[in-house]
């Protein structure tokens, strides 16, 4: 299994790659990657670097608006080059001003072709070799490291997920763990994600109550899409409610609820930018037992309804 996080320019516009290494690295490495991932815009320049390479097509996809027909425009192009990688995932396409859409796309979803002819199979989706994640984009760059987090964990993922899709799946629910665990970053309105307030952990919690507090957090970040309320979790943890909220309050300063909400609110945040599900299929995939529901949650953790917080969101 090889993972190769390609980078040929920095986020701040450094070039990190000349173009002989770019080429050099397309033709003999790339074959030997199960998965290359990179942003959108180093697709980009390696798409105008690679051009001029013996068997590679001379078309450049157009900048055109950020959507997600354009990221797959890019990643076809990357996987038509002669010495396309196994699988793609890439990165970074702003959809809304809170958003990313990332794409992984297989060899698997062209039709048998020659590469630089090969189109887009029917069913790709269907069969998970052409899939869409929604993410929200303050998390990446709030948190120092999770690049290199997701990268190792995707390494790890793809020897022991049955597919490529499923561990890239499994490799992003570990990231979003390991934000959900952070208190040392300011994200949504006016706070953390979970706003534990920036306060140290005091130095009477014993180390029961932070292994408590640790597996609440992962438990919510797995778990959150089927269940909401607090009895559940603390009967997870063989612990009363009460209790529970004892320790979370004394060390994050909020109730088990509200960490739940936190949680599941940046959730349906994500679902409502993607635009991929309906406001009935959100509600039955995180547990509410109604559209109404769902809504009344939205306006109560967001101060307005979701069709007004698309509008307010998505650019």
């Amino acid at each position: 299994c090889v993972v190769m996080d390609f980078v040929i320019v920095s986020t701040s516009g450094a070039r990190l790659m000349e173009p002989e290494v770019v080429r050099a690295a397309v033709r003999h490495l790339f074959p030997l990657c199960t998965l290359v991932m990179m942003r959108r815009g180093n697709a980009l320049e390696l798409l105008r670097l690679c051009r001029a390479l013996p068997g590679n097509p001379g078309i450049l996809p157009a900048e055109g608006a950020l959507c997600k027909n354009s990221l797959a425009e890019v990643a076809t192009a990357i996987m038509r080059l002669e010495a396309g990688p196994q699988a793609l995932f890439l990165k970074g396409e702003e959809v809304s001003s809170d958003a990313y859409t990332d794409l992984f796309l297989s060899r698997e979803a062209f039709t048998e072709a020659e590469p630089s002819s090969a189109t887009l199979a029917e069913g790709a989706v269907a069969a998970g070799n052409l899939k869409f994640f929604s993410r929200m984009g303050a998390i990446e760059r709030a948190l120092h490291g999770s690049a290199g987090a997701f990268t190792s964990a995707l390494a790890f993922y793809l020897t022991k997920a049955p597919s490529a899709v499923v561990a890239v799946e499994r490799s992003l629910a570990y990231v979003n763990q390991l934000i959900l665990r952070s208190v040392d970053f300011k994200l949504g309105k006016g706070g953390a994600l979970l706003d534990h307030g920036n306060r140290p952990i005091p130095g009477n919690i014993s180390a029961r109550k932070l292994e408590i507090y640790n597996t609440l957090m992962d438990t919510i970040a797995t778990e959150s899409s089927a269940r909401n309320n607090v009895e559940y979790y603390s009967g997870r943890l063989s612990i009363t409610p009460r209790y529970l909220s004892q320790i979370t309050k004394a060390i994050s300063g909020r109730t088990p609820k509200e960490l739940i909400d936190d949680y599941l609110i940046k959730e349906v945040e994500t679902q409502l930018l993607s635009g991929e599900l309906s406001l009935k299929q959100i509600a039955s995939k995180y547990g509410f037992s109604s559209q109404a529901q769902l809504s009344k949650f939205v306006q109560k953790m967001c101060s307005c309804s979701p069709s007004e917080y698309k509008q307010l969101h998505i650019l």
